[in-house]
């Protein structure tokens, strides 16, 4: 019964073993982009990791073509986050820290510290605007996964997958119903990498573990 629905089985701590070892990584375009909401300690952790696993690292052309994508606007998000933060740091302390007539009142050490800490936050923002014109992070992702890019599909072939990811989305199928309100065809982003990944691992017979930073229920 196992081998005929092996997808409702558990796998033992042997074939787990097995997975980590030997399993191709595919990692979603979500984990890639995320490096820039990262700090640069956990950054450089995880472009570490897929680096030493760079001879079993594999993604999708769908996953990689949204990398590419929406790389500057992850960037530029950043950088707002900089500045929104800035801005209510200041607010806070003309407005509600530097009256000499009404409470709150903090002392001048308090204050000199928030001061550092926006100076801090305008230095973030430059670092991070400084990714539009150079950046380490792509050039390292471009690097390790250079000649691991898996085909795309046609015009035609995508418009079959369409439609059959319409079909399934009716009914709540995963992967990526979740995703029906985002406009064609990026909401059929997730559909079409998953396709490419059966593909690629029936191709080649392996085994693949997908590494998605997607907590959606849809996968």
């Amino acid at each position: 019964m196992k081998k005929a629905f092996y997808g409702y089985y558990r796998p033992s701590d042997d074939e787990f073993a097995e997975l980590w070892a030997t399993a191709r990584i595919v990692v979603d375009a979500n984990v890639l982009l995320a490096v820039y909401g990262l700090s640069p300690s956990t950054r450089d952790v995880l472009l570490g990791l897929l680096d030493r696993v760079r001879d079993r690292v594999w993604i999708p052309s769908q996953f990689a073509f949204e990398y590419q994508r929406n790389r500057i606007g992850k960037i530029r998000e950043q950088v707002k986050h900089y500045e929104d933060v800035h801005r209510s740091l200041q607010a806070i302390l003309e407005h509600n820290f530097r009256s000499k007539t009404q409470h709150p009142f903090v002392s001048e050490e308090v204050e000199r510290r928030l001061e550092e800490i926006c100076t801090c936050l305008l230095e973030g923002k430059r670092q991070q605007e400084s990714l539009l014109d150079v950046d380490p992070h792509f050039a390292r992702v471009t690097d390790i996964f250079a000649d691991r890019v898996g085909p795309a599909y046609t015009e035609v072939e995508l418009e079959k997958f369409y439609e059959t990811a319409r079909a399934r989305f009716d009914k709540n199928i995963p992967p990526g119903f979740k995703d029906s309100q985002k406009p064609v065809p990026e909401r059929y982003g997730d559909f079409v990498g998953w396709r490419q990944i059966l593909d690629f691992a029936t191709k080649n017979r392996v085994s693949v573990i997908l590494v998605t930073d997607d907590a959606k229920e849809d996968w």
